[in-house]
């Protein structure tokens, strides 16, 4: 995970620098919307690491004290990205459709790093790990999208315009039914053993 996190987070901060490889679609984006497009990638690469290694259990335990500044690095970039991602929905290719698709997502990535972070201020250690568990879920999305992208226009020859409002659905929805299957689920909860040492995080 890491390694993909890493993967995309580089490309897209290689279209920032490296504008003569910006895909046909997001070029007008780019000279109409460039802060907000740089703010998203920017926060959101951040956003893709930091949140991979925030998954180890080995970093909480060995290290709590860099946990919890990550996570609040974390929580910061996704305050960025979300927000700036919130307001290039609107202007998203592929129709209200895709707009309503990755405005949606905005919110809730959002929401839940708000959840997040008033879980673990009170003390609910479970509460808080379910709740990032969801928002890394949505963090996700920005590899998704790629695979989806990479399968459907290169793999499937299909058309962009077509498939890309689908795509703003579904490079979401199916990693945040995945991680609740997985890991917010009552038997991948965190035990309830722990909740003092992590409460300060």
């Amino acid at each position: 995970m890491l390694v993909l996190a890493c993967g995309v987070a580089a490309y897209a901060v290689h279209l920032l620098w490296f504008s003569t490889h910006v895909p046909p679609f997001l070029q007008a984006r780019i000279a109409s919307h460039a802060p907000s497009l740089y703010l998203h990638f920017l926060g959101g690469s951040a956003a893709l690491v930091l949140g991979a290694l925030q998954m180890s259990t080995l970093l909480r335990q060995r290290w709590p004290r860099l946990h919890r500044w990550m996570g609040r690095l974390y929580l910061t970039a996704v305050l960025l990205a979300g927000l700036a991602g919130l307001q290039m929905a609107s202007v998203a290719v592929g129709g209200l459709v895709a707009q309503t698709g990755f405005a949606t997502m905005a919110v809730l990535w959002l929401g839940s790093a708000l959840m997040g972070y008033r879980a673990i201020r009170r003390g609910d250690v479970r509460a808080h790990r379910n709740w990032m568990m969801r928002n890394y879920a949505l963090t996700l999305a920005a590899l998704t999208l790629r695979l989806y992208l990479g399968i459907t226009l290169a793999g499937l020859q299909m058309d962009f315009m077509q498939v890309y409002p689908f795509i703003s659905w579904a490079c979401w929805i199916p990693n945040l039914l995945l991680a609740e299957w997985l890991f917010v689920r009552p038997a991948g909860a965190l035990p309830a053993d722990r909740p003092a040492r992590a409460a300060s995080a």
